[in-house]
């Protein structure tokens, strides 16, 4: 995706505040074919959920598509 091409103030761009629990599910429904590394609206979001613990973020997985243990908020799971 290339993000040169976004206007300013593209629905994209990290939000100015933080989002609560409801508005990050939301946005990563409305961001569903956008990258974490990519947008900034939706890596916002992610991290709200991970720091929550309503998802767990894992490592990127190796080329044999194994996934490896999650790098955090494996907490008592």
């Amino acid at each position: 995706m290339d993000t040169s091409l976004w206007p300013a103030e593209w629905p994209h761009d990290s939000p100015d505040t933080v989002m609560s629990t409801p508005e990050a599910h939301a946005t990563m429904q409305r961001h569903l074919g956008c990258s974490v590394a990519e947008c900034g609206r939706k890596r916002a979001a992610w991290d709200v959920l991970v720091d929550g613990g309503r998802i767990l973020e894992q490592r990127p997985a190796p080329r044999g598509g194994e996934l490896n243990e999650p790098s955090r908020g494996s907490e008592g799971v």
